[in-house]
């Protein structure tokens, strides 16, 4: 580990299903934003003996030091971020039985040992931010999928009443439209935007939400202009008290294409509050419908909702992947091939599943008349087929 002179790094521990991690960062505001982008899906607490630990330093003289060492290393890709369709590979090298990886896009460099990693990033960058939660979630998730009994999906969440509904399908199915619809009814708290864990051993299952950037495109703007109003460039790298600073500061697009949001912000422009995990009440998969005029909510057999399920498990699409250095950090054992059919079976046979069509002006009249029509009150026994 690189040795710097800095100021006394913030603290905390993280907790997220059997994951424990201490996280130091060496700017308060960085330490801060992270809290706030993972909560409350994370617990926070003051830092222990977590068998994981990472640490954020922000260091000029160390950062060209690691630039100066890749300019003299052999560089080749290393698997980093398991993300749903790809693994994102980034250049590093090994140095001392350690691997030092580059991010670029992040402005810092990752130096990853057995149940700890380091990152480096030049002062004055808010980009690591994303870099240093990206980290912490990659090592929660690998522990979190130690557990057989877990079902890793792509999905976006939100609850009612304590209830949670899922809304699953691949990229542009219309989840995230959906997911923002709900929430502005008033009556929904946000669970996950992208990303959900299922505990099958409970029943019906619970859905325990994963924290993810919310990257809003044009069609979802449309119908909710007012979601950019007001805000700055690149808000999601921004705290609460950071963003209240920049508030009225309008973006130079006035009309953006895309904008990206942290979960709180997302749950806060809406007006809705947020849920770090709910038992499973309905499982939506959405479907757009260009040439039907609304929408429709019809209910899908076992077969085929469990096919659609096991279509839209997170990463699928990625096969048997060689594993992430950070997996390798977190000291998980290989899984070998996951045998998921059975959970999807059981979780299915469970849960009311529907297909939602969606018309040209489904978003028009409002969420209130579909929520209505799901089934949020607490399911008694196993689903029919």
């Amino acid at each position: 580990m690189i040795r710097t002179a800095s100021s006394e790094p913030g603290l905390a521990a993280y907790r997220y299903g059997p994951a424990r991690i201490d996280v130091a960062a060496s700017d308060a505001d960085a330490a801060r934003w992270l809290e706030e982008f993972l909560s409350p899906w994370f617990a926070v607490g003051p830092p222990g003996r977590s068998p994981l630990g990472v640490r954020l330093t922000y260091s000029a003289t160390a950062f060209a030091t690691l630039e100066r060492r890749k300019a003299a290393a052999s560089l080749e890709p290393r698997a980093c971020f398991a993300l749903d369709r790809e693994v994102v590979e980034l250049p590093g090298w090994t140095e001392d039985g350690d691997s030092v990886i580059e991010d670029l896009e992040r402005d810092c460099f990752y130096r990853v040992r057995p149940r700890s990693v380091e990152i480096v990033a030049r002062p004055g960058f808010k980009r690591v931010r994303v870099g240093l939660m990206r980290v912490v979630r990659e090592l929660a998730a690998a522990r979190m999928l130690e557990q057989r009994s877990i079902l890793d999906v792509h999905a976006a969440a939100f609850a009612v009443a304590g209830r949670g509904v899922l809304l699953v399908g691949p990229k542009q199915s219309g989840k995230t439209t959906l997911l923002v619809s709900a929430l502005a009814s008033g009556r929904a708290s946000l669970l996950a935007n992208d990303r959900v864990f299922v505990d099958v051993r409970q029943n019906p299952g619970r859905a325990y939400g994963v924290p993810t950037l919310v990257s809003l495109r044009t069609g979802t703007l449309r119908w909710f202009p007012g979601l950019p109003q007001g805000l700055p460039e690149r808000p999601a790298l921004l705290h609460a008290s950071e963003l209240e600073t920049q508030a009225g500061a309008a973006s130079r697009d006035a009309a953006p294409l895309h904008l990206t949001l942290s979960p709180a912000q997302l749950a806060g422009r809406l007006g809705a509050g947020v849920a770090a995990s709910a038992p499973i009440a309905a499982i939506i998969f959405p479907e757009i419908c260009p040439t039907a005029a609304s929408w429709s909510l019809e209910p899908v057999g076992l077969e085929d909702g469990a096919s659609w399920l096991r279509e839209n498990l997170y990463g699928v699409s990625t096969g048997l992947r060689s594993r992430t250095v950070f997996e390798d950090a977190a000291l998980v054992p290989s899984r070998g091939h996951p045998q998921h059919a059975k959970l999807v079976d059981r979780l299915a046979s469970r849960i009311p599943l529907f297909r939602y069509r969606l018309g040209r002006h489904s978003y028009r009249d409002g969420a209130e008349a579909w929520l209505r029509a799901l089934p949020l009150e607490p399911i008694k026994g196993k689903r029919v087929a």
